[in-house]
């Protein structure tokens, strides 16, 4: 039987591009090195929030963030690189 996929939605608070590497993190939590960007509505001033979806490598890691965290995302700094 096929799991559905574990995942997270993150809003980006800080500007700035980035990479997801082998190393990288979110809160602590050990990611896969992929991210997809969902689409999202508009706020009501019209603004888009930037938000990405992050792929724990272990599906038992998915509790160990609550909605509402504000947590850092550890990953390469990129300069005019897309989002992998």
């Amino acid at each position: 039987m096929n799991e559905r996929p574990a995942f997270w939605f993150a809003e980006q608070l800080d500007a700035g591009d980035f990479r997801l590497t082998d190393d990288s993190t979110l809160g602590g939590v050990p990611l896969r090195p992929q991210v997809t960007m969902p689409r999202v509505a508009e706020r009501d001033d019209g603004t888009r929030p930037k938000v990405f979806a992050f792929y724990p490598v272990t599906r038992s890691d998915l509790s160990r963030l609550a909605v509402g965290d504000i947590v850092e995302l550890v990953a390469k700094p990129t300069g005019d690189s897309p989002v992998t």
